[in-house]
């Protein structure tokens, strides 16, 4: 197969700026071996979708070359993660609206901190990008791009003028208080209404039955209530998809551990209850693609190590100690996760 015409999706997970900054770090091993040029796709969940956006904004949201990510997207990326904190802005911004619901105050720190400020229709049109959110109401799996916003249930509004903001706070739209004194981002009410919605995610492509008739509102939440390491959109019934050769899964999830029940602490009670589901969820579809995908040579995945999978999942701005040991172990874990992958590394030997 022609090097030119390798194409590699990357699925990205959450959790919060842990895992942005562990995926900087994947990112920077894959640009080191000029592999960037082949990513002709990306789903991002949460804090990983954080990660993507500042990329892109740092880059005029056009995806970056494997020589512009190393020299000019990902040190200034850095600099904002490090001096532009977005749970100190979000608590500012609650003191003053408390009545505007977080979702939409952390796309107003995205916008103002981070400089978030495009729709969908303002990204790379070379570069698929799904940003990864669960419809309450049906608990499917509601997607942004730049063709399209929605899902199976509810239909599919095409080429939607929707603010990249929003559509990453929606899918890092935590159900859960990311500290205690503080309320939880999400749902997003999504309104249906200004959009004309079809049967399905393509021009031309309705059923029969034409348009949908979709109810007014939907209510949205963090897409790693569904999957979070945004598998769905690019691998399903042991195929990969969306003309894929390779797909990398770049997981920061948080591991399980032992803890004890607290009596009097019900916020803690039921984070424990979302990790639980969360863990399950994630073993399973590890499973399925060790044998399916990395198990047959059409992908890698890479786990992120001690210390930094027991970085906490929040908002803040890290350290300058903390953000190097993320980088670094993104990198070395996919290092260690690629070294002996030999399509991989043919592919970038042949690009060097």
């Amino acid at each position: 197969m022609a090097i030119h015409q390798t194409r590699i999706g990357l699925a990205l997970s959450g959790g919060g700026i842990r895992a942005a900054l562990f995926h900087f770090g994947v990112l920077r091993f894959l640009a080191e071996r000029k592999c960037l040029e082949n990513i002709s796709c990306v789903s991002t969940v949460s804090g990983a979708g954080l990660g993507v956006s500042l990329i892109l904004a740092k880059n005029n949201f056009l995806w970056p070359s494997s020589e512009a990510f190393v020299e000019s997207v990902l040190p200034p990326a850095m600099e904002t993660v490090l001096g532009r904190d977005l749970q100190e802005t979000l608590r500012r911004l609650y003191r003053l609206q408390p009545d505007v619901g977080l979702d939409i105050l952390l796309a107003k720190a995205l916008e103002a901190e981070w400089g978030i400020r495009a729709s969908l229709q303002d990204v790379d049109p070379a570069l698929c990008w799904v940003i990864n959110a669960v419809t309450f109401e049906t608990g499917g799996n509601f997607r942004f791009t730049r063709q399209y916003m929605g899902e199976a249930q509810l239909g599919y509004a095409l080429r939607p003028d929707f603010p990249v903001s929003t559509a990453v706070a929606v899918s890092a739209a935590y159900p859960l208080p990311l500290v205690s004194d503080f309320p939880s981002i999400g749902p997003h009410t999504l309104d249906m209404r200004p959009y004309q919605w079809h049967k399905e995610p393509v021009p031309g492509g309705n059923r029969p039955d034409g348009n949908c008739r979709p109810r007014s509102f939907c209510h949205l939440w963090d897409g790693g209530v569904y999957d979070n390491l945004g598998l769905e959109a690019l691998y399903a019934d042991g195929s990969l998809l969306r003309g894929l050769d390779f797909l990398i899964v770049s997981d920061a999830s948080k591991p399980l551990t032992e803890c004890v029940y607290t009596d009097g602490e019900p916020s803690q009670n039921e984070a424990r209850v979302w990790d639980i589901s969360a863990d399950r969820l994630n073993r399973t579809l590890i499973r399925d693609l060790l044998c399916n995908v990395t198990g047959k040579g059409k992908g890698a995945y890479i786990r992120i190590g001690k210390p930094a999978a027991y970085y906490p999942t929040t908002l803040a701005a890290p350290s300058k100690e903390a953000a190097a040991m993320l980088v670094q172990n993104g990198y070395e874990s996919a290092q260690k996760a690629l070294r002996t992958d030999q399509r991989m590394m043919a592919w970038s030997s042949c690009r060097s």
